[in-house]
């Protein structure tokens, strides 16, 4: 299961440039992106680990409503790439 869903992060990186994916599943993919190279964080990255959390968390939850936004066929033909 969770390499399936690894698996699937390049082909949302692609999706970026693809016209038939809904603007709002870029502006999802492209808020964890930024969030996770942000130096602004919910729970700053000094503190001994638990800094990654919120990382961790929100980070692929945007990725999986990213993936959730884009319509079945856009889907189906990420999945064959």
């Amino acid at each position: 299961m969770a390499r399936r869903g690894l698996a699937i992060i390049p082909n949302l990186i692609k999706g970026l440039v693809r016209r038939d994916v809904p603007i709002k599943s870029k502006a999802l993919l492209l808020a964890g992106l930024v969030y996770l190279v942000s130096p602004v964080d919910l729970i700053p990255d000094f503190m001994l680990g638990a800094g990654w959390i919120d990382d961790l968390v929100i980070v692929p939850l945007l990725g999986w409503f990213s993936w959730r936004v884009l319509p079945p066929a856009v889907q189906d033909d990420m999945k064959k790439d």
